[in-house]
């Protein structure tokens, strides 16, 4: 269900973009559709969008450089219909702002279905935070 502030109403934490930009069932924000409602609410580019984010940012934390120009999301989803809607909203996000998106998915569960549903859409697949967060910062977030 949609109320209907959704897509204009942005916010940031977390040190990632967030934003209350919601999925294809109205349940859940994710990091794509979350930026595409930030720059949408700000009137910005995607490109611009992420300064403006990585501007506010900087006073809590250093600013993530995105590599060679790209904006750069990592996503952690728990279920195979979470990481298809994050791939189908970088494909929306590069078509509509026709701007390189890289996204790096991984999936997270200790479920033996889970693991095999989430390995078959291409996420790697871990089973405990630590794991995550030694995955993020080998791809160098903050």
């Amino acid at each position: 269900m949609r109320l209907g502030w959704e897509d204009e109403i942005p916010s940031v934490g977390w040190g990632d973009l967030h934003a209350l930009g919601f999925d294809e069932a109205g349940l859940k924000p994710h990091p794509a559709h979350a930026l595409l409602a930030l720059a949408r609410a700000l009137g910005l580019s995607l490109s611009e969008a992420g300064a403006w984010t990585q501007q506010v940012l900087a006073a809590a934390r250093p600013a993530r450089l995105w590599p060679q120009g790209a904006l750069y999301l990592a996503v952690v989803e728990d279920t195979s219909p979470g990481v298809r809607a994050v791939q189908a909203a970088r494909e929306q996000l590069e078509a509509v702002y026709a701007e390189p998106v890289s996204v790096h998915t991984l999936g997270l569960t200790r479920s033996p279905v889970k693991t095999h549903a989430l390995a078959q859409t291409g996420a790697r697949v871990l089973t405990h935070w630590a794991q995550v967060a030694r995955a993020l910062q080998a791809w160098g977030c903050p």
